[in-house]
């Protein structure tokens, strides 16, 4: 439940962080980089203000969604190990609990990541000219991917059936 509420308190902080950065943002921003960090892409500030709070809102309902999927969609739609096991009767109910709370996790990581790309493309649209850092969003970017893989991987261990 507390990740829960931690999912959804980080994507009102993704909105705010949006429509606080709309009002000192450019009509014009820069919000696609390519190399060096230079943009080639750019979009309105109202735009970018709507694509960055509608991600941060897709993304919540979107993990808050699947964590309540798994509860209503029949058994064999679930494509989890050893899902005989951990979906009986007896394990059902606290299996289906720690899968709601890995996707709530996973959406934090998610918002999270987003909150820094959001800044770091508003940060991007102040330079002259404008530039993204390529060094910290590589390096956000490395951090959420070895996270991936750690949530990943706990993910499947959890779910092993015990000798």
């Amino acid at each position: 439940m507390k990740t829960k509420i931690l999912l959804i308190l980080i994507c009102l902080a993704g909105i705010v962080q949006s429509i606080i950065y709309y009002t000192y943002l450019p009509r014009k921003v820069a919000t696609h980089f390519g190399t060096s960090g230079l943009p080639n892409g750019w979009m309105t500030s109202t735009g970018n203000l709507l694509l960055s709070a509608t991600l941060f809102i897709f993304m919540t309902v979107l993990m808050l969604a699947t964590s309540k999927l798994t509860s209503i969609i029949p058994v064999r739609f679930v494509n989890l190990p050893n899902k005989d096991y951990w979906l009986a009767d007896g394990r059902k109910g606290q299996s289906l609990i720690y899968i709601s709370g890995c996707m709530h996790i996973f959406g934090i990581a998610i918002n999270l990541f987003f909150l820094f790309m959001n800044h770091m493309v508003f940060l991007a649209n102040f330079e002259r000219p404008a530039r993204l850092n390529e060094t910290a969003v590589f390096s956000a970017l490395g951090i959420f991917l070895l996270f991936t893989a750690a949530w990943f991987f706990t993910f499947i261990r959890h779910f092993r059936k015990p000798a």
